[in-house]
């Protein structure tokens, strides 16, 4: 009889307000090292990734400075900004994502490029935490594991001539606007054909058995929103919810990992890193190979812990239909590197042998 090792752990990654986002760093996971492992990294591209601590959106547009006189309803002047500017959103809601304004705010902030802090405007923003974490957990790690990049599922269509419009509630920035509509300003929000949450299930980026995958996920990590091939935070969000499928996510990052280990002769270890940007009410439908669809339910509020960004997700995995049952606490284990104080890492490995 073929005996064949499967060891998974799974990684929450919470991107929040921390001043050290390179706590991605995988040297703790030492006793993955046996042979190269494979790391699928699970990347929120729901459009909450675009904002701050402070729920702030950025805008990822860069704006140009033509002289216009809507430009001193923004409180831009040379000293501010010569030829460029950036725009930023203090208390963004989304309205209807396929009729009218696409949000209302209480106001818009400007950066200009004479301003301090200019250059790293987008530094703040979620995403930016999350791909230089990314980034630098690769580059640590680059010869001694099999990186693969999926993201949330997202159908954007190209913008077109129609930019996006934002309703501003401050009187301040109500005439003259570039739109020519009082407190109506265009806005750079990524556009989408229809909610992420409908998209069917999608290919990784980039599968960890390729040729020179972790190379193509640091190029890919190293462009931002604005260019060519770039990744782009994007969602059909509502007034009542977030478009941000973090279960599709999971279910896809199931199904790579279930080919990566059908497809193992060695007995890699797989882990599965999700790095999100809040929380999310998830429904497994695969846990494991062979597992039953909805055979179990995982409540996820990543929201509510942003203190600490490493946060474990148990798996039951002898709740799976065609693998043993363990004795308790056989088959969850708990690793503690270093320790479990805020911003340290905390994970649970999982082990099932058929």
């Amino acid at each position: 009889m073929t005996r064949r090792c499967i060891r998974t752990t799974v990684l929450l990654v919470v991107v929040g307000c921390s001043a050290r986002p390179a706590l991605a760093q995988l040297d703790p996971l030492l006793f993955l090292k046996g042979t190269r492992p494979n790391v699928l990294i699970g990347l929120d591209l729901s459009s909450r990734m675009l904002r701050d601590e402070h729920e702030r959106y950025y805008d990822p547009v860069v704006y140009r400075r033509q002289g216009e006189a809507f430009e001193a309803t923004l409180g831009l002047n040379s000293a501010i900004a010569v030829s460029a500017y950036r725009r930023r959103y203090v208390g963004l809601r989304w309205l209807d994502p396929f009729d009218g304004p696409r949000a209302t705010a209480d106001s818009i902030e400007v950066l200009g490029d004479q301003e301090p802090g200019y250059a790293g405007f987008d530094d703040r923003t979620r995403w930016s935490l999350a791909r230089r974490a990314v980034i630098r957990a690769i580059e640590g790690n680059r010869d001694s594991t099999r990186f693969g990049l999926l993201t949330t599922r997202l159908p954007l269509r190209p913008a077109g001539d129609d930019r996006p419009r934002v309703l501003v509630d401050d009187l301040r920035r109500a005439s003259p606007t570039d739109t020519g509509e009082s407190g109506v300003w265009s806005a750079g929000f990524p556009v989408v054909a229809a909610a992420a949450a409908s998209a069917p299930p999608g290919a990784p980026v980039v599968r960890a058995d390729a040729a020179n995958a972790n190379g193509v996920i640091l190029g890919l990590l190293g462009k931002d929103v604005r260019d060519a091939g770039g990744l782009v935070p994007a969602g059909a969000d509502t007034p009542a919810s977030e478009d941000a499928p973090l279960g599709g996510l999971l279910d896809d990052l199931y199904a790579e990992a279930e080919r990566l280990i059908k497809a193992d002769t060695t007995c890699r270890n797989t882990v599965i890193v999700l790095v999100v940007g809040g929380g999310s009410c998830l429904r497994l439908s695969r846990i494991c190979p062979g597992g039953p669809p909805g055979s179990h339910g995982l409540a996820l509020d990543a929201s509510q812990s942003t203190s600490s960004p490493w946060h474990p997700l148990p798996m039951p995995w002898s709740n799976c239909a065609g693998w043993p049952a363990r004795a308790a606490g056989g088959t969850l284990r708990s690793h503690r590197a270093r320790s479990t104080r805020p911003g340290r890492l905390r994970l649970f490995r999982t082990s099932c042998a058929r």
